[in-house]
């Protein structure tokens, strides 16, 4: 059981990852496009920085909602499927 339990945990932490690390790049490119776009214009707002960071990454999920649900969907029915077999074999008892 424990080692089922680690490796839901393992793969869960993965796929957390997986769906976090585009986001984690949309927002580094967004605070660079903003910082770019700040140093060109000679504006000093943290706001404009602010804005653009929160539109590309509201562009970002919603591209990439589908798929993160899916992917999402998939560990979860892979993991009940794995408790389901588990609690669903014979317990054998050696005397």
């Amino acid at each position: 059981m424990s080692a089922l339990l680690e490796l839901a945990t393992r793969e869960g932490f993965g796929l957390a990852l997986a769906l976090l690390v585009p986001l984690l790049a949309v927002a580094c490119g967004a605070t660079l496009l903003s910082a770019m776009l700040a140093l060109a214009l000679r504006i000093r707002d943290p706001l404009l920085a602010h804005c653009v960071r929160v539109a590309a990454l509201l562009a970002a999920l919603g591209m990439l909602v589908e798929g993160m649900a899916l992917a999402t969907h998939e560990f979860a029915r892979a993991r009940w499927n794995s408790l389901a077999h588990l609690h669903a074999a014979p317990v054998t008892e050696a005397e």
